[in-house]
C-alpha cells in the first residue's frame, strides 16, 4: 500500500505545474503553460478563465487534456495596476487525461485546490505508472501530508494492481 500512496503522491504533486509556494524558482517553474482550446472566455470580475473544446494544457512533459479547463485566480476586481493573477484552483472537466512521462491519470473531473494543497480526481478515476494502477470513484491526494485516499462507489470496491517485480 505504501508503494501506491507514494506513486499517487509523486504523480499528483507533479501535476501542479510546479506552482507550490515553498519551492525555489527554477527554470521549470518559470516555464510557461501553453493552453489551446476551441474557445476561451475571460471573466476578470469573477477571477476565472474558461477554456472549452479540445483543451490541451502543457508545461514541460506534463499534459492535461479535457473538454473544459477553468482557471480560478486571485486578483479579481483589483485595479489593473495592482492586479495579481495568482492561481487559486484548477478544474478540468470531461474526458480528463493527465500525462507526465510514464505516469497517467484519467477521470471525469480533476480539481486542484492550491490553498488546501489537495487534488481530487472523480468519475471513474484511475492513476497508473507502468503496469501499476489504482482506481475508484474518487481519488484524493493531500500533497502536504504525503497521503492519498481512494474511495469506491457504494456497492463497489477500490481496485489496485501492484507488480512487485522490478523487471
Amino acid at each position: 500500500m505504501l508503494r501506491i500512496t507514494a506513486m499517487l503522491t509523486i504523480f499528483m504533486t507533479s501535476i501542479l505545474f510546479s506552482s507550490q509556494a515553498p519551492c525555489k524558482e527554477t527554470a521549470s517553474t518559470k516555464e510557461p503553460i501553453h493552453i489551446t482550446s476551441n474557445q476561451m472566455t475571460a471573466l476578470d470580475k469573477e477571477g476565472k478563465v474558461i477554456f472549452t473544446g479540445n483543451v490541451k494544457a502543457q508545461k514541460g512533459d506534463l499534459t492535461i487534456y479535457a473538454d473544459e479547463l477553468i482557471v480560478f485566480y486571485e486578483g479579481a476586481g483589483k485595479t489593473t495596476k495592482n492586479r495579481g493573477h495568482d492561481l487559486k484552483r484548477l478544474m478540468a472537466k470531461g474526458n480528463v487525461r493527465i500525462i507526465k512521462g510514464a505516469k497517467s491519470a484519467k477521470g471525469d473531473q480533476a480539481v486542484y485546490d492550491k490553498t488546501k494543497e489537495v487534488i481530487v480526481l472523480t468519475g471513474d478515476a484511475k492513476v497508473w505508472e507502468g503496469k501499476n494502477s489504482v482506481s475508484g470513484a474518487k481519488i484524493t491526494v493531500f500533497l502536504n501530508e504525503d497521503k492519498s485516499i481512494v474511495e469506491s462507489k457504494p456497492g463497489e470496491r477500490v481496485k489496485a494492481m501492484v507488480y512487485t517485480d522490478s523487471k
